[in-house]
């Protein structure tokens, strides 16, 4: 009887296990020792005021940027837990180690150890195992002693037995101690609570504010108590402190063992526990939510817990680190929860989902995905149907023909199996409903409770996945490949159209492929697809472009796919530029006939291949898509649509040397931290000339969106404008000349909400030959150059004068000397002329 009872409860926690969760996954992401590069075992988490989150590691401590892991060594030992105060302060715990984090000369977060200057203690510390930084001091609590530093003075205190766990509750230090109860810290002693005895034999593992005058206790033996107390001893006295706290699943507490807790921002609080994983209890006792291996997490020994700004809840785990969403407008059902294949319409009939895809139907049971029996082939549309005898069936379409499903059993209508695409109740013609099929245009009629196939149109054949139809009665169905076709029949079981018009020549839509799609909505045609969004202008009889949703459907710039028009007056519609990759959106139909688009609201939703929505009245819709299937209820406000918080996280001098790490210290007068997200002018570090090539990292810690989160940046005074937005989170410069130059990065989220500026400067020292005395060296070295060169000149050119002088009078003495050789020549030849006349007077005379 007691194997069976154990058997029953099991079950029992199984099934409120998954009608917790029944609405699939929240966001979550794992990190094993591997990712992080440390010991596999982590004993408490949490994050800092900029946003990073810390982890206590038997390697050390782990700092996380949203990017990257670092492992800060605390001298070689085990740390065991963290706190941080309001100035940004880490205090850590370990083994017979206690100290904070704080940035290095370079930014580097490093461990500086205050053991040494603790006063002589009597015992060993040994494991320090919580942590509490509070206006009366930060406390250090293993074991053996609480160690208090306040004010820059040591004192320690000593227990009775041991302290088991040491706790910190309404400005209160709580510690128990077994064989003596719940003790307070009052007036520096440290005495047994009011009705603390009740403990004495037992252990608790959590202490959390319940309200002003109560807080809940969490043990592992007797489940959980609220503890009441008045704020003045004597006063107001009542009869019991203690009264039994009931959960609505205590024996998943009393198999699992909770270990510790926290209270949550909205009040609820969440316990993390030996075995289980964490579950959230709100103030009733209920549980509203589990966090453990069917959630994704991959190990449910939590040994601590945080909540993030976020509203993520992190786990410390026996293996590794994750975090999980606390709340999410958006879920999502993978193969895990039973999806199988890809995904094609999604409809909620009574209280059952259910979902079509190549591998069958499916059905939503105790918060998995169940076969519905009896459909094996290809199915694809599925439709509520309501007849004229007020009758509600759910028809699916498939490869082996319309089944009716009830429940999870399936039975094929009448007449033959004709495989159809799609499925479409007229409005004008009752208990009739027109099927797309692989080859045509189908029928079938609803009589007596009975669901039966007709036949074919005739004159219509090729796919038709898609038909709808308008106020004037007319039926429209894209024909595959071929274009639209608009029929009437005032007779559908004669089988015959009396009219037929085919449109081919639509410039928003060239192919008419799967991703073109009708849709009759407010009175208004509608035809989406990879070349944009068309309407159907009744009076000319012509499809024109859209330009409804926004100019780029209308020029056909993007394409379009409209899902559905839910009665919220929500168009839902995907929207894309690369063909295999699309985002999904709503757009709400308001009062003045305008469609107003909110673009980044469902951003969380991974792009892919969405092929159909199903809006319930509660606001929840389901949406079915190639990768599997999501949940968005429109009532949850989204916690993910933060400001990032960008951070430059390192900086290197030609790649290799380490410039900053990361972190801003500034050491007030108090000798207190506080850790800064901006750099003051005596921080700005001058870089010599050779070591002019710098590049900068930088992160945002905004959880769940890493991956998805782009960066733009510019160095001022090099760049002349900002990078486009990209992925990228490392940008490197080379050969940068001298001055002053500020690198600034800037993120925007998934959600498209840009971050504040982080900026780093820097000055590159003007290399020696750059510096002013440098220049007033070669202005002299110019001048004196110039007086030289004129001397020399002057000097050249006066020894050329001389020297040409020199030669003018050689050669003015020359000519003068050849001038009197010339005059003594002539007066020679004068002369002898004289005496050549003198001898020829004479001889003219003798001859007479």
């Amino acid at each position: 009887m007691r194997f069976l009872r154990g058997w029953l409860l099991l079950l029992l926690l199984y099934v409120s296990c998954f009608q917790v969760q029944a609405i699939g996954l929240l966001p979550y992401k794992n990190f094993s020792h591997g990712d992080y590069g440390a010991h596999f075992q982590n004993w408490a988490v949490i994050q800092d005021l900029r946003g990073l989150i810390y982890a206590a590691n038997n390697s050390g401590v782990l700092e996380y940027d949203g990017t990257t892991w670092r492992l800060i060594s605390i001298n070689g030992v085990t740390a065991r837990c963290l706190d941080t105060d309001s100035n940004g302060q880490i205090w850590v715990g370990g083994q017979d180690e206690i100290g904070f984090l704080a940035p290095d000369s370079l930014g580097y977060m490093v461990y500086n150890s205050l053991i040494d200057f603790a006063p002589k203690i009597d015992v060993n510390i040994g494991m320090v195992r919580q942590v509490y930084a509070t206006k009366q001091g930060v406390y250090f609590c293993s074991n053996s002693c609480i160690i208090r530093l306040y004010n820059d003075e040591i004192t320690v205190m000593y227990p009775k037995t041991i302290f088991h766990r040491t706790y910190f509750v309404n400005e209160k230090i709580y510690s128990l101690q077994p064989q003596v109860g719940l003790t307070v810290l009052v007036n520096d002693t440290l005495m047994l609570a009011p009705d603390g005895a009740h403990f004495e034999d037992t252990r608790i593992y959590s202490m959390l504010p319940y309200d002003k005058n109560r807080i809940l206790i969490a043990t592992q033996a007797d489940g959980f108590w609220l503890y009441e107390f008045s704020s003045a001893e004597g006063d107001n006295a009542v009869e019991s402190r203690f009264s039994p706290f009931k959960t609505s699943e205590d024996i998943f507490f009393k198999q699992n063992w909770v270990y510790n807790g926290i209270t949550l921002p909205n009040g609820n609080f969440a316990f993390g526990t030996y075995r289980g994983g964490a579950a959230v209890v709100d103030r009733n006792g209920d549980i509203v939510q589990y966090i453990g291996k069917n959630q994704g997490i991959q190990d449910e020994t939590v040994w601590h817990l945080t909540c993030d700004k976020q509203e993520n809840i992190w786990l410390a785990l026996n293996n590794g680190i994750s975090f999980s969403a606390l709340n999410s407008p958006l879920t999502s059902f993978n193969e895990d929860f039973g999806v199988k294949g890809i995904l094609q319409s999604v409809y909620k009939h009574g209280s059952t989902v259910y979902i079509s895809s190549n591998a069958g139907v499916f059905g939503l049971y105790q918060g998995l995905f169940k076969r519905v029996e009896g459909i094996l082939n290809l199915s694809w549309d599925i439709q509520g149907i309501t007849t004229s005898d007020k009758k509600d069936y759910l028809l699916v379409a498939t490869g082996d023909g319309i089944f009716n499903v009830n429940g999870f059993k399936t039975k094929r209508i009448r007449g033959e199996a004709e495989p159809a695409f799609t499925i479409f109740k007229s409005k004008h013609h009752a208990d009739f409903v027109f099927l797309g099929l692989y080859d045509g245009v189908g029928l079938a009629a609803y009589k007596k409770g009975v669901w039966q196939y007709l036949g074919k149109f005739a004159d219509i054949d090729g796919r038709v996945e898609n038909i709808v139809e308008d106020s004037n009665g007319y039926i429209w169905f894209i024909n595959r490949y071929r274009g639209i076709i608009r029929v009437k029949s005032s007779n559908p079981s004669s089988l015959a159209f009396d009219e037929v018009k085919v449109f081919t020549d639509i410039k928003n839509c060239s192919n008419f492929h799967g991703d073109s799609k009708l849709i009759f909505v407010n009175n208004q045609l509608l035809l989406s697809c990879s070349n944009g969004l068309s309407y159907f202008d009744y009076k000319s009889d012509l499809f024109k472009a859209s330009y409804l949703l926004g100019a780029e459907f209308g020029d056909g710039s993007k394409g379009v796919k409209i899902l559905n028009f839910d009665n919220n007056e929500y168009l839902w519609f995907e929207s894309y530029s690369d063909f295999n990759t699309r985002n999904i959106e709503r757009a709400y139909f308001n009062d003045k006939d305008k469609y107003i688009r909110n673009p980044t609201e469902l951003n969380g939703i991974p792009p892919m291949v969405f092929y159909d929505t199903f809006t319930e009245e509660n606001g929840v819709t389901w949406i079915a898509g190639a990768d599997g299937l999501c949940r968005f209820d429109s009532n949850i406000k989204n916690k993910s649509i933060k400001i990032p918080n960008v951070l430059i996280r390192e900086v290197f001098i030609n790649q290799n040397t380490p410039l900053f790490g990361g972190t801003y210290k500034y050491d007030s007068p108090n000798k207190n931290y506080f850790i800064r997200n901006s750099q003051d002018s005596q921080d700005f570090p001058k870089i010599s000339f050779s070591q002019n090539s710098l590049t900068f990292s930088f992160s945002s810690a905004l959880f769940g969106q890493e991956e998805r989160i782009t960066y733009s940046y510019m160095l001022e005074g090099f760049d002349k404008e900002w990078s486009e937005f990209s992925p990228i989170q490392v940008k490197g410069y080379t050969n940068l000349p001298f001055g002053r130059y500020t690198f600034q990065v800037k993120a925007i989220s998934v959600f498209n909400v840009e971050s504040n500026v982080a900026t780093y400067t820097f000055m590159i020292a003007r290399p020696w030959y750059h510096h002013p005395i440098a220049y007033f060296t070669y202005l002299l070295l110019f001048i004196l150059i110039v007086i030289l060169s004129v001397k020399i000149k002057t000097r050249m050119l006066i020894q050329s004068n001389l020297k040409l002088q020199g030669l003018v009078e050689q050669r003015t003495k020359e000519i003068l000397q050849q001038k009197r050789d010339f005059q003594d020549k002539s007066e020679e030849l004068r002369q002898q002329k004289e005496e050549i006349e003198t001898q020829r007077d004479e001889l003219a005379h003798q001859n007479k």
